[in-house]
């Protein structure tokens, strides 16, 4: 008698899926997880939607240089701490 391994039926990149047994978990901060995918016919409610527009904001906007938007996140007083402590013996 020759019984097949139902993981080795599956195809390679289904084989490490993991199927939850529930319909719905719950995140550590409470937030509900569907593990269902939603029916693509139904009508998302207005206040799920999000509308941002993607992209840079504020000063950011005005930069295109990459070392001007690095010291948007960086100061430079960050940066003399830095080298001070790592050329200290």
């Amino acid at each position: 008698m020759n019984q097949m391994d139902p993981e080795r039926e599956k195809p390679p990149h289904q084989q490490s899926i993991i199927q939850p047994r529930q319909n719905i978990l719950y995140g550590k901060n409470h937030h509900k997880w569907s593990t269902k995918p939603r029916d693509p016919r139904t009508h998302t409610a207005a206040r799920d939607v999000l509308h941002i527009v993607p992209g840079p904001t504020g000063r950011a906007e005005e930069l295109s240089q990459p070392k001007d938007l690095f010291y948007l996140f960086v100061k430079e007083e960050m940066i003399d701490f830095i080298v001070q402590y790592t050329n200290e013996k």
